[in-house]
């Protein structure tokens, strides 16, 4: 009480709170309008308002929908396995056995590297395309995590299988991708063109550096 007056319970101010009409249980200042109801009352009110906007946010099933079904409706994905289909073409591949193992590498085929049986060329066969698209791996691509300008897999994927794969055979199926160099880097798409090209380059000098140490 203040001068002998009762003290409101929420401002310590000279005065009665009021209760909440909405629920009959919270305090309301005494200096608040006769509309006023409680802070709890209030966020609930706010709430439902939001909840009924016109303008409010989708769902999140609405906003994300299912990666799969983005990655399957993605035009540069098709793009990127319509590329790698041709590419093989041009080698004369029709499907992953371990006479494909140097393109496989060559292109990042990693997941249908066969040398032991074979399997078709499938919507895998994609030049890695997580690795560069925006629109099917957000927030980001996984570059770093995928390939690189090294192609190390061929050591990698060929020590997985002992003595499936000599290292002569696979100098000159690298042979072969250099005599078809400029019309195999001609399908490569954009994106993966200069990873690609270095790529090559690695395994050429790998190739000839086989060759030398055979003559030696």
């Amino acid at each position: 009480m203040s001068d002998g007056q009762p003290a409101c319970e929420v401002c310590g101010e000279p005065g009665t709170a009021r209760v909440c009409g909405c629920d009959g249980i919270d305090l309301i200042c005494h200096r608040g309008p006769c509309d006023t109801v409680c802070a709890k009352c209030t966020m609930r009110a706010q709430g439902k308002a939001a909840a009924d906007a016109p303008g409010k946010p989708q769902p999140r099933d609405v906003v994300e929908p299912c990666i799969l079904e983005v990655q399957s409706g993605c035009k540069a994905r098709a793009a990127d396995e319509t590329a790698a289909l041709k590419f093989y073409k041009l080698l004369g591949i029709d499907k992953h056995s371990r006479k494909s193992f140097a393109a496989d590498v060559l292109i990042g085929s990693f997941e249908n590297v066969r040398l032991q049986g074979e399997t078709a060329l499938d919507k895998l066969d994609n030049f890695r395309h997580l690795t560069h698209c925006w629109i099917c791996w957000p927030p980001r691509p996984r570059c770093a995590e995928q390939w690189c300008v090294h192609p190390r897999e061929l050591w990698k994927l060929r020590d997985a299988t002992p003595g499936a794969l000599e290292i002569g055979e696979i100098a000159e199926q690298v042979r072969a991708i250099e005599k078809a160099r400029t019309s195999l880097l001609a399908v490569v798409p954009e994106a993966a063109a200069a990873l690609v090209g270095r790529r090559l380059a690695n395994l050429i000098r790998i190739a000839q550096s086989t060759a030398q140490g055979r003559a030696a």
